[in-house]
């Protein structure tokens, strides 16, 4: 696997956490790598306190029995609330204060694994 390049273990090595490839880590974006694997974490932590051993989207499901709506309906509503927040902070000269943008994206994932396991 890879695209033929050659890099020098030294430019990925603050990244080999076994989740990434050579030429993956080389042609991606540092911070953005970096923030997969924060976004794994807040995923790990956030779900054990939100769902269960056996359903770690438990939450999600338990609205969409009160509501009748879709589970991934729930995900894609807290998107909105979020950014509407951060779009506010932002507009409000305050865009150092927002932190909804790693939620947002675990949201959004959280979404489309409840609508493909659905």
């Amino acid at each position: 696997m890879g695209c033929g390049c050659t890099h020098e273990r030294a430019e990925w090595a603050p990244y080999d956490r076994g989740e990434w490839d050579e030429c993956t880590v080389v042609h991606g974006d540092p911070t953005y790598l970096a923030l997969l694997n924060e976004l794994r974490a807040l995923h790990l932590d956030k779900s054990s306190s939100y769902g269960t051993p056996a359903d770690p989207l438990a939450n999600f499901r338990a609205v969409s029995q009160v509501t009748g709506a879709h589970p991934a309906r729930y995900g894609l509503e807290r998107i909105v609330e979020k950014a509407t927040r951060a779009i506010h902070l932002i507009d409000a000269g305050r865009a150092d204060e927002v932190e909804e943008c790693l939620d947002v994206a675990g949201l959004a994932l959280c979404a489309e694994s409840l609508r493909r396991s659905s």
